[in-house]
């Protein structure tokens, strides 16, 4: 038995930041997924696609997202990461 499941891109913003993630629906359940996290619930009455986007939210906001972390962070990890490359071809070079 071959099975497909269909699975959809969603977006959403908050503030100025754009965020991604990819939804499906498996029997009655939609699940969502980042570079991440994920996050699971049963189908109701709200349209698939406004389900997937509050939880995308849901996870945005709660920081399970690889998008804000690491904005946050790059230019503090490129400075630590060359200034440890500086470090070591200084004492290989003695």
């Amino acid at each position: 038995m071959d099975i497909h499941i269909k699975r959809h891109p969603i977006t959403c913003e908050i503030g100025s930041k754009t965020y991604r993630g990819t939804y499906w629906v498996a029997g009655r359940i939609l699940n969502v997924t980042t570079g991440m996290a994920g996050k699971s619930k049963q189908v109701g009455s709200m349209p698939n696609e406004a389900l997937a986007r509050q939880l995308l939210e849901a996870m945005a906001k709660d920081g399970k997202m690889r998008g804000a972390r690491l904005a946050a962070n790059s230019s503090v990890c490129l400075h630590v990461i060359m200034r440890s490359l500086e470090r070591n071809c200084y004492a290989n070079q003695k």
